[in-house]
């Protein structure tokens, strides 16, 4: 078993408009660091740049948003997202797992970067008419 961390933010928007948001992987530019400029579609949910591909899950109504990033033949780390109700708003939570090999430092690094990312979609979000 890999170490694991869940970051979570609170959204001050209603669940459904915020999963649908999420959901589309087009509005990735919007709230992260990721650079999609380059990036290809290769299914309706496959997206591949040079060396990563990422599959995010089809729609569903879950509130499930997981993302499988993949490196290399054998390199492909998951990150499990869900969005869930919070009274009048909703909770983003995302897991990430220290993988093998993975320094202490790196895994901090990466837990803070979803987490800047995190923080940046709930004010964009909430920035948006209600």
């Amino acid at each position: 078993m890999y170490p694991s961390r869940t970051v979570t933010v609170a959204v001050d928007r209603p669940l459904q408009r915020v999963y649908a948001f999420l959901a589309d992987p087009t509005n990735i530019p919007r709230w992260t660091q990721i650079p999609v400029s380059e990036w290809q579609q290769v299914s309706s949910h496959v997206w591949q740049t040079e060396a990563i591909r990422i599959r995010f899950t089809p729609p569903n109504r879950f509130g499930v948003l997981d993302i499988t990033v993949e490196t290399g033949p054998h390199g492909a780390q998951a990150l499990p997202a869900r969005v869930y109700a919070n009274g009048q708003g909703c909770e983003i939570a995302v897991t990430l797992f220290r993988q093998e090999g993975m320094s202490a430092e790196l895994f901090e690094s990466e837990c803070a970067w979803i987490e800047a990312d995190l923080q940046v979609l709930k004010t964009y979000l909430e920035s948006l008419e209600a």
